[in-house]
């Protein structure tokens, strides 16, 4: 049950869009800070910790299907909003889904770099989207070569282009000491 601070009535369920708090034993307004709870609205209560289908949001202290803003990411080991993605895990901002990812979403890549996933590899510095992976490399693995224009590993260079094997890069001329 829960002291009701209006009516100073005790309650076993909240009203007036109070949150039941468990430390306590009060409705209360917004959780408290110490020890760390989370507003969960749909159960009208504090909680430690979020259900699993939500996450955590530090700044208001509250249970979110999604992070409310573009630049907050959904970290499924923590099931917190993050504002940057646990590298050590490599693990990459999607901002298509808002998680945080081992592997890109589909026609997108994992950009070592930003740590973000990018629908087009960078060029500085340059790299190539190797499909096999879902990832930004700087030299296509073989039997791929690199593609300057689509920035982009291919399996065959395009026809203005000859293959530079030892470089695994599409070129327009042999390099000194190559022959065509």
């Amino acid at each position: 049950t829960f002291a009701e601070n209006t009516t100073r009535v005790c309650v076993s369920s909240c009203w007036n869009q109070d949150l039941a708090d468990n430390s306590s034993n009060r409705c209360v307004k917004t959780c408290p800070k110490y020890p760390s709870y989370y507003a969960y609205f749909e159960g009208n209560i504090c909680v430690s910790q979020c259900p699993l289908t939500f996450f955590s949001y530090e700044a208001d202290r509250t249970c979110v299907k999604k992070c409310p803003t573009t630049n907050l990411y959904r970290q499924n080991d923590t099931r917190k909003c993050v504002s940057s993605c646990n590298y050590t895990l490599n693990e990459y901002a999607d901002k298509l889904t808002g998680f945080c990812v081992l592997r890109c979403s589909v026609d997108t890549w994992s950009d070592p770099t930003t740590k973000t996933c990018v629908s087009k590899c960078p060029d500085q510095p340059l790299m190539y989207a190797d499909n096999t992976t879902q990832q930004c490399v700087p030299v296509c693995p073989a039997p791929f070569y690199g593609e300057n224009s689509t920035r982009s590993c291919v399996d065959k260079c395009p026809t203005n282009s000859l293959s530079l094997e030892v470089k695994h890069l599409c070129v327009r001329y042999c390099p000194s000491g190559y022959f065509a």
